[in-house]
C-alpha cells in the first residue's frame, strides 16, 4: 500500500483548488499554496480526501471528483459541471470526460464538437498564414520566411462568431528576411481587431488592412529594398 494519501487543498476566498497526494497534510498544503495562493500557506485550507486515495499515481477522474462535491467548467460548451447541473441537463456524471489535470468535457458529444471546431480553427489559421505569405511573395519574390525562431514565428488567430459569416482573422503575422537586413526580420501584419463595447453588440470593428513593418535599425535598408523592387506602373 502506498504511503501517500489524498488531500483536498482549496484557496480560502475563491475555493479553487486540487487534490494532492502526500505523506503529510502540511506538504500538500504547501503545494496548494504555491499553486493557488502565491505561496501564502495561510490563504489555503487542507483536508483529507480518502475517496481519492485509490488514485495515487494515476489520473484522478473528474467524474469521481464531481461525485465528491467538486465542480468544473466544460472545456467545450463552458457549462458548470456539478451533480445538480448535470442532472438538470440529463447528463450522467460518469459520462463526464477528463481527469484533474486535463481538459474536461460534459459528455462525449461535446468533446467531439469541440475537437472538430479546433481542427477547423487550426486549418483556418494555417490558411491565413499561407495567404499572407502569398501576398509577401508577390511583392518581394526573393525573401525567405522565418518559420522556426523563438522571437519570430508565423502567427495567426482566427475565430468564429455566431451571427457572422465565416471565420474572422483576428491577427496574422508572417516574418521574413530581406537583402540588407542587419538586425531583425521584417513582417507583414494584420493588427489586432478592435471591438465595440458589450452594449453595442460586441461586434468587431473593421475591415483592417495588413501593413509591412520592420525595426527602426533596419528601416532604411528595408525602404531601399522596397523601392528597388517596386513594380513600375
Amino acid at each position: 500500500m502506498s504511503a501517500l494519501r489524498a488531500f483536498a487543498v482549496t484557496e480560502n476566498d475563491e475555493s479553487t483548488g486540487a487534490i494532492y497526494f502526500a505523506k503529510h497534510d502540511i506538504v500538500a498544503k504547501k503545494w496548494g499554496a504555491n499553486e493557488f495562493a502565491d505561496g501564502e500557506i495561510g490563504y489555503v485550507s487542507c483536508r483529507r480526501a480518502p475517496w481519492a486515495d485509490a488514485y495515487v499515481g494515476k489520473p484522478l477522474p473528474v467524474s469521481v471528483m464531481i461525485e465528491n462535491g467538486w465542480h468544473f467548467g466544460c472545456h467545450g460548451c463552458g457549462m458548470r459541471m456539478d451533480e445538480d447541473e448535470l442532472r438538470e441537463r440529463h447528463l450522467p456524471v460518469d459520462g463526464v470526460i477528463g481527469s484533474q489535470h486535463s481538459a474536461v468535457y460534459c459528455c462525449a458529444r461535446c468533446r467531439r464538437k469541440h475537437l472538430s471546431r479546433q481542427r477547423r480553427k487550426e486549418a483556418e489559421q494555417q490558411l491565413a498564414i499561407e495567404s499572407f505569405k502569398a501576398i509577401v511573395r508577390k511583392r518581394f519574390p526573393e525573401v525567405e520566411f522565418i518559420n522556426e525562431h523563438p522571437n519570430w514565428q508565423n502567427y495567426a488567430r482566427a475565430d468564429f462568431f455566431h451571427g457572422q459569416k465565416g471565420w474572422i482573422w483576428q491577427r496574422v503575422t508572417v516574418a521574413f528576411t530581406f537583402p540588407g537586413m542587419k538586425i531583425a526580420p521584417a513582417w507583414l501584419e494584420l493588427p489586432e481587431r478592435p471591438w465595440r463595447g458589450y452594449g453595442e453588440g460586441n461586434r468587431s470593428i473593421g475591415p483592417l488592412q495588413p501593413a509591412y513593418t520592420c525595426c527602426n535599425g533596419d528601416r532604411e535598408a528595408f525602404e531601399t529594398y522596397a523601392a528597388a523592387t517596386r513594380t513600375q506602373p
